[in-house]
């Protein structure tokens, strides 16, 4: 019984952990990189460079979300196959190679753009104020 509390609390810190990194994608994705998508200021390569997979990370993330809600969900949790559906969408984290090898490219890009546009200071000011305070 007490092995079971165990991983049934375990589980579900994978599962919250897993909800907060895909909200934390989410606002990535919504309040700074759709938004300059749509600004003229910052090119098109640029934003690439900046923002990487993290289009395509949110994706996987929202259906390793989903397939963790559905093990979550089932009737029979005393045996939670949570390794199984990490092993099963394991292929698709594979894109975090990409990501991390731009890690370094995105963050002079960001330092750049900091020096030499005052566009993106200033959009990137009002997102953190709306964010702070929303």
């Amino acid at each position: 019984m007490r092995d079971q509390r165990i991983r049934k609390n375990v589980v579900q810190e994978v599962c919250t952990t897993e909800d907060a990194y895909r909200t934390a994608l989410t606002t990535t994705v919504d309040l700074f990189l759709r938004p300059l998508q749509k600004k003229k200021f910052i090119k098109p390569d640029e934003i690439t460079t900046l923002f990487g997979t993290v289009e395509q990370l949110l994706n996987v993330h929202r259906e390793l979300q989903k397939a963790l809600s559905e093990e979550m969900s089932r009737d029979d949790m005393t045996h939670p196959r949570i390794g199984a559906v990490i092993s099963k969408m394991s292929p698709f984290l594979k894109i975090y190679t990409e990501y991390v090898n731009n890690f370094d490219n995105s963050n002079e890009m960001n330092d750049q753009l900091l020096l030499k546009n005052k566009k993106y200071v200033s959009f990137l000011e009002v997102r953190i104020f709306e964010k702070i305070n929303f």
